[in-house]
Parts: C-alpha cells; structure tokens; sequence
C-alpha cells in the first residue's frame, strides 16, 4: 500500500488511474504491490514527471486528456504493445507544456478529433500570430519487441538504417498534411513534435539525433535532446509554408 499512498500525492496522474472502470484490467503501472522498494522509487520518480505536465493543463485540457484515455481504457489493446497509446497521448501532454515554457504560448487547447479529417494535436497562440502543433511518437518496431519478449539481444547500430527513416518520413509527412488542413494564415506557426523511441543502443543518442537533423537539414529544428529518464529523444521542428 506504501507505493499506492505515494501515487496518491500524484494527483492527476492518479485521477487516471481511477478511469480504469473494471479493476480487472488495471495497466500493471499503476500497481505496486509485487514491486521492490527500489523499483517502486523509480515508478514514482517516472510519473512525478507526467504529473508535473498534467499539472500544466487548462481545466477544459485535462477534460479532454481524461476523456481521451477513457476511452482507451475500455478499447482492445493492440497485441504485443501494451499501454502504448496511453503514454503516447501523455506525450501529448508533455509537448502542451513545451508550447507554453519553451514557445511562450498562451490559450493552449487541444483540437477535438474530426470525423472528416485528421486534424492536428493542439492549437495556442502567441499575440496575433496561431500556432499549430502534432505530436508524433515513433515506438519501438515489431522486431525490437520480439527481441524483448524472447530475451535475445537486438542489433546495434550507428547509423540508422533505411527502416528508420522510412518511418520517421512517414510520420513527417503525415504530420505536415494535418498541419496544413487546419492553417490557413501564412503567419501561422505549424510545429511538429516528436517523440523517438529508438530501437538501438542508447550509447549511439547523440549520433541519432545528428543523423536526423542532417536527414531533415531543410527544416529549422527547435530542439533536439536525449531524455534520460525515460530513455527517448525528443526532436521539434517548425514547418514553413513550402514545406511538403
């Protein structure tokens, strides 16, 4: 119960926990039970960062992050990936708080989801000028998975391979495409923000992260960093309006 009453003091990120309506089928990372005291330190450690990004939510945008998990919560889950989507939406989260200390944007919304198109994650602005913003995860492929669940070991690389970047090239473009569906202001500000989860030795982040901004060398690149806690890079780009 020590590490249930120390999630508690994670107010939002516990409120999540309670979204989960059959008790039955509560993600395993909200349960502390079976876990050494070392362990339970590093989880708590982990969430106190979502919290911190919850924290940074406007009443109608944690609304809308509540409503999104919950209905994740009561859908099938993909086989083999877990709770993925949940921490891709909490990434969500995380690039609303980017928008606000690292841009310095104000009325940070996230967009409802439309039937008729794909729209982008979140919208704000900064004076008179919009800005737009998707958030893009790439996860670990199905290789990289297989690897983990049948305990062999996984190929290292220096340089990312074509796969990569075929991926990574999909997820821009996609990126781009809804970004443009909902601008329509030359003088908007259209942001992509990505979230890597690499498949390959963390010893080789810093030469990723070169590779890609070479890879993408005709777009201005915000920010690119190695984030050590949860073993993933974040990488931010801002579009023009002759990007494609």
């Amino acid at each position: 119960m020590i590490f249930d009453d120390e999630l508690k003091k994670l107010n939002r990120f516990y409120e999540l926990k309670e979204l989960v309506e059959d008790i039955n089928q509560l993600p395993t990372f909200f349960v502390g039970d079976q876990l050494t005291l070392s362990q339970a330190k590093y989880k708590l450690n982990l969430f106190s960062k979502d919290e911190e990004n919850l924290q940074y939510l406007s009443i109608n945008s944690w609304d809308s992050v509540k409503n999104k998990l919950k209905k994740y919560f009561k859908a099938p889950r993909q086989l083999g990936r877990g709770y993925q989507l949940f921490w891709d939406i909490l990434s969500e989260v995380e690039a609303y708080r980017y928008l606000i200390e690292e841009i310095g944007c104000e009325a940070v919304e996230f967009i409802p989801e439309s039937n008729r198109r794909r729209t982008p994650d979140l919208t704000g602005s900064i004076k008179d000028n919009k800005i737009l913003c998707e958030v893009k995860t790439i996860n670990w492929s199905d290789d990289r998975l297989s690897a983990i669940s049948s305990g062999s070991g996984s190929d290292v690389y220096i340089k990312l391979p074509k796969e990569f970047f075929n991926k990574f090239d999909d997820s821009f473009s996609i990126a781009n495409s809804q970004l443009n569906s909902c601008s329509s202001n030359r003088g908007d500000m259209k942001i992509i923000y990505m979230h890597i989860n690499f498949d390959y030795s963390y010893d080789y982040v810093s030469d990723y992260l070169f590779q890609i901004i070479k890879h993408t060398s005709n777009r201005i690149c915000l920010k690119k960093e190695f984030i050590d806690y949860d073993q993933s890079a974040r990488v931010v780009f801002e579009l023009k309006d002759n990007d494609k």
